[in-house]
């Protein structure tokens, strides 16, 4: 019988009554206790139970953890962490001056707005009139929409931007799909969106998430930096592209399927990239009409017979135009001014011509340009004008139909995307019915869709509860030199997250058992120290207090790309 799943992407999330309903801790404490999915072997490490009815319940179980949360301790550590954050800014100075992320550019008019592309095949569509000066001024002409993408833990590291949400005394680590920093201006002065306009955005990224796990629960939030916390917005209207699993292994059953489904996304991409091309082809629009040069009295202008001199026919786009030398050109006028045996021009480009002055010994080459002046000048500027209006018309009218086609195009593809996979994502989930997958990482390119009424840091998130494992110790340097006073990175692997830990004389923090993990520490002369994955492997989590011992990299930080190498395992 051909299974049928229920696949719900973003659940409508409980109501406070609900959740109020169920904060019953000690019991569900007890109720964890009894169903727990997760034993410890001999060596330490954790394993999963492959028990459907065992997996529900650790689903449910967390899934209410992450409704309701763990309140936070009132320890001596977590106070002297609260106050240490609190002398802060709100975003942090770049961890790595020398790594700090740059914004990217791009341009929009203020009156007609239009589509804008980042770097990365994400896009946000700007509304016409949608911008105004900070004093609630309209502002038309050209707008620099300044933006910068952050989709991973080295983004979100760089940005000194907190990744932790708190409700109601509960902290969540977030979990995030993709975050935005985006703001405008003109003319170097900071503009704003008008009240009433927004920008949709379709922020694409990329997610790794454990196993099979289907992304869900995602939200949007805007950070508030006043307030100094994250304002809820909406719900993360999430699209999958692709996924893929890393099956390495030739050997396994799901190997070739996952190789045919690369295949058959990349031959779909490479059609709607020739769709695409042919469209833009086809509304090809004729050469812009050139605005006509007046002719310069201090520069030299000269005349001659177009037919004595053109190599084929020349046509000028308006008539009585006399020559003058390009600008930039360091040739003295009466080289210019004698009597040359024969001439050649030949067109450069739409504007410039390169003119060769023939003598018995000698060539002469020079850029001149064609010039009006007088009556002949101003005719050509009224013919201009004209010209310009019909060419702006042929604008908008090509860019309208290019739109709705690429549009149509795209959906089409993404319909075809989607089918093959739904497809696939079935026979994973048939596959994982009767085996285990276990380690297995789903790789996922998404697109997050919302709207931005406003200007600043957009995140598209899922909280994430505290982990159940917690370890405590003192940080050292290989040295045996404590850190303290100082802040740490956590990264869990399996999920898209950063948590900033405050380490005093003895740090307490919570890690996920079933992830790989990284933390490092940036030290007082921009250098990494870094406890690796391999390290958290090898504690005995059974002991009560632990010594981690950081190494530094000794590695050059100038780039990004510097950190990336240190910090990417």
């Amino acid at each position: 019988m051909k299974n049928k799943y229920d696949i719900r992407i973003n659940p409508t999330p409980l109501s406070s009554d609900e959740i109020a309903q169920r904060k019953n801790f000690d019991q569900l404490l007890e109720t964890y206790q009894a169903q727990a999915v997760q034993t410890r072997g001999k060596s330490g490490k954790v394993r999963r139970i492959s028990t459907w009815a065992g997996a529900a319940a650790a689903a449910l179980i967390l899934g209410w953890l992450a409704y309701t949360g763990i309140f936070t301790e009132r320890t001596a550590q977590n106070l002297e962490a609260q106050a240490y954050f609190a002398e802060r800014p709100y975003i942090d100075v770049p961890p790595v001056p020398a790594a700090k992320p740059a914004f990217v550019t791009r341009s929009v008019n203020a009156k007609t707005g239009g589509e804008v592309l980042f770097t990365n095949d994400s896009k946000m569509l700007v509304p016409s009139d949608a911008f105004e000066s900070l004093d609630g001024q309209p502002i038309s002409g050209e707008i620099e929409i300044r933006f910068r993408e952050m989709h991973d833990y080295v983004d979100f590291f760089l940005s000194g931007i907190p990744m932790v949400y708190d409700s109601a005394g509960v902290r969540y680590t977030f979990e995030s799909a993709g975050m935005l920093e985006i703001y405008a201006e003109q003319d170097g002065k900071q503009v704003k969106l008008r009240p009433g306009k927004s920008i949709d955005v379709e922020l694409v990224s990329e997610l790794q998430m454990p196993q099979l796990e289907i992304p869900a629960g995602y939200n949007i939030y805007k950070l508030d930096t006043t307030a100094r916390r994250w304002d809820y917005q909406n719900i993360d209207r999430l699209q999958i592209l692709e996924s893929q699993v890393a099956f390495e292994d030739e050997s396994h059953p799901l190997y070739q399927v996952q190789s045919d489904h690369v295949l058959a996304l990349q031959e779909i991409r490479n059609r709607e990239e020739t769709a695409l091309k042919e469209l833009d082809n086809s509304l090809a629009l004729p050469p812009a009409p050139l605005e006509p040069r007046f002719a310069n009295a201090n520069e030299f202008v000269f005349d001659f017979d177009i037919a004595a001199v053109g190599n084929g026919a020349i046509n000028l786009p308006y008539e009585g135009a006399l020559w003058q030398l390009a600008p930039g050109q360091n040739i003295d006028a009466g080289k210019l001014n004698r009597n040359w045996d024969g001439m050649q021009l030949h067109p450069v480009n739409n504007r410039d011509y390169k003119l060769d002055l023939i003598a018995a010994n000698e060539t002469l080459s020079v850029l001149v340009v064609p010039v009006l002046s007088g009556n002949a000048y101003e005719e050509a500027m009224n013919r201009y004008r004209l010209d310009l209006d019909y060419y702006q018309q042929l604008v908008a009218n090509r860019d309208g139909v290019l739109a709705s086609r690429q549009k149509e195009i795209k959906q089409n593809y993404n319909l075809e995307r989607a089918s093959l996979q739904a497809d696939f994502q079935g026979t994973l989930l048939a596959y994982q019915e009767e085996h285990e997958l276990e380690g297995t990482m789903m790789h996922h390119k998404i697109i997050n869709r919302f709207t931005a009424n406003s200007f600043g840091i957009w995140n598209c998130d899922r909280p994430v509860a505290p982990k159940v494992a917690t370890i405590k110790g003192k940080f050292l340097d290989e040295n045996g030199q404590q850190f303290t006073n100082n802040l740490a990175y956590l990264v869990d692997k399996s999920r898209n997250t950063i948590e900033r830990i405050y380490i005093g004389e003895t740090t307490e923090f919570h890690i996920n058992t079933n992830s790989k993990n990284i933390m490092w520490i940036v030290t007082q002369d921009d250098q990494i120290a870094i406890f690796r994955p391999e390290d958290f492997e090898a504690l005995n989590l059974e002991q009560q207090n632990q010594t981690f011992v950081f190494e530094r990299s000794n590695r050059r930080i100038d780039t990004e790309t510097d950190l990336r190498e240190i910090l990417y395992f």
